[in-house]
């Protein structure tokens, strides 16, 4: 029965992970595209100082420098443009290879997962108790230590609730360790 809840608790940590890593993916493309804006930002501002020094420089020897200095400003631009584009698709390949290691990581938890509930379906744990016994903890304290201070012993407090005398004791002692009820439960 722990064996169920843990596995259980290993692939719901194992998702979240999941959840996580997938975030990241989303974040760095998100600054990929942020990147690209940015860059597209940029090129039209230099295409308006182009035009605006056009407009106020128009002599006659002045077009071919204009000319030339546009596409020196062009040949910088599509060097940037195929530095972000080699880069982009460096994060793409680096996006596909942490989706694989994500997938292949759920697949082996999942697999895991299903092993130990076979397990302890073989060993006879009831996967369906466990998960009742999670949500009722509290109510499973309370209703222990009000048999207790009946003066009820371990047996048929044990009987009572449908679970095993380690498992009442277990229960007791947390309770002591955490500080909840005890002097009623001191006198066992």
């Amino acid at each position: 029965m722990i064996g169920v809840s843990d596995a259980g608790r290993k692939a719901q940590g194992i998702r979240k992970k999941s959840e996580r890593d997938t975030e990241k993916i989303m974040e760095i493309e998100n600054w990929i595209i942020a990147q690209m804006v940015i860059d597209l930002i940029i090129a039209c501002v230099l295409f308006w100082f182009m035009r605006l020094n056009t407009k106020s420089k128009k002599t006659d020897n002045e077009p071919d420098e204009a000319f030339q200095r546009s596409e020196a400003i062009l040949s910088e631009m599509r060097e940037l443009s195929l530095s972000l584009d080699r880069n982009l698709e460096e994060k793409r390949k680096l996006s596909g290879a942490i989706l694989g290691q994500l997938d292949e990581t759920l697949e082996r938890a999942e697999e895991t997962y299903m092993r130990i509930r076979d397990a302890a379906r073989d060993l006879g744990a009831d996967p369906e108790r466990a998960k009742n016994t999670l949500k009722n903890s509290d109510q499973i304290r309370s209703s222990i230590k009000a048999l207790v201070s009946k003066g009820l012993p371990m047996e048929e407090i044990a009987q009572h609730l449908n679970m095993s005398i380690d498992e009442i004791e277990l229960l007791i002692k947390l309770q002591r360790h955490s500080g909840q009820g005890t002097q009623k439960l001191s006198a066992r």
